[in-house]
């Protein structure tokens, strides 16, 4: 049987506007940017903490939320099982939560993997598991003044073959990854995700997918400094700002021709008005289309 390749992502509306993801510099030796970063949402202070993951475990992150969406199974700290029960420690949940929903998939790595968008080779085995360490030391707080939880991002054991793998979601992400009716989250198209290249496209599609609605149709405006921020990070420095720039108007050709239309703005504030393709207003489109190709031949 073929491995089952999600064409989307359910995620809570917090994780990606955390930070957690950037568009990371090849660093020697493997050292990893740490950071600890809070947000407030809805009367609730989310805290995240760990180590920034790349777009690639962006996609690790992705890929298996949307398998887990689809063979995965609810679990709780009551069901007696040795595997289970690992899991669920590795998680580190909070007494307040201890007994609160998961979600469980387990199968082969490499099906995994191909879900991913990662090769099925031994080097694509090597960079899902090296992700997936990464994406299990994030730790995620919430605070709502009364009572605080901590749980990890996520939890997985490797069988001893090094074929199967079992991977769990802790409560917060579970409720999310399959939610239906009016709980609010972010579906991140998968394909459009996987059709990018560039790294920063990558990081900025999954933000874009929670900060513009599928049905909006007017322009959100958006200045390079504020892209920039969002797929590399903040920095003071005028010579990686250029450098980032530069990445910025590589991944916006890309994102324009993967279902985001992108318009320059000619105001000369480096910005950029940023719609589903699909919602562009046809009596607009002239005008949207001088400037759409103002970005292609840029």
């Amino acid at each position: 049987m073929s491995a089952v390749v999600p064409s989307f992502a359910k995620i809570d509306p917090f994780t990606l506007e955390a930070g957690v993801f950037r568009a990371l510099p090849k660093q020697k030796g493997g050292v990893q940017l740490p950071f600890a970063i809070e947000r407030d949402h809805a009367g609730i202070r989310f805290l995240y903490a760990g180590h920034h993951v790349d777009h690639i475990g962006l996609g690790v992150f992705l890929g298996a939320a949307g398998v887990a969406a689809i063979e995965g199974m609810s679990v709780s700290g009551k069901v007696q099982d040795a595997r289970v029960q690992s899991l669920i420690q590795n998680l580190q949940l909070s007494e307040i939560i201890e007994n609160s929903e998961t979600l469980l998939w387990h199968g082969k790595l490499l099906d995994l993997a191909e879900a991913c968008g990662v090769a099925r080779t031994t080097s694509g085995r090597k960079t899902v598991l090296a992700r997936l360490e990464q994406l299990a030391s994030v730790k995620i707080r919430q605070d709502d003044g009364e009572q605080s939880s901590c749980q990890q991002m996520l939890s997985y054991i490797l069988d001893p073959s090094g074929k199967k793998i079992a991977l769990m979601f802790g409560p917060h992400l579970a409720r999310y990854i399959t939610a239906t009716g009016k709980r609010q989250f972010v579906k991140i198209d998968l394909e459009k995700f996987r059709s990018l290249e560039e790294p920063a496209a990558k990081v900025l599609h999954a933000v874009f997918s929670g900060r513009i609605k599928p049905s909006q149709g007017y322009l959100s405006t958006l200045k390079g400094v504020t892209l920039s921020a969002m797929a590399f990070g903040p920095t003071d420095s005028v010579d990686t700002l250029r450098y980032r720039y530069a990445c910025i108007k590589r991944a916006i050709k890309e994102l324009d021709t993967a279902g985001w239309a992108v318009f320059h703005d000619t105001s000369g504030n480096r910005a950029y008005g940023i719609m589903p393709m699909e919602n562009v207003d046809p009596t607009k489109w002239h005008d949207y289309e001088i400037q759409r190709r103002k970005i292609s031949k840029s």
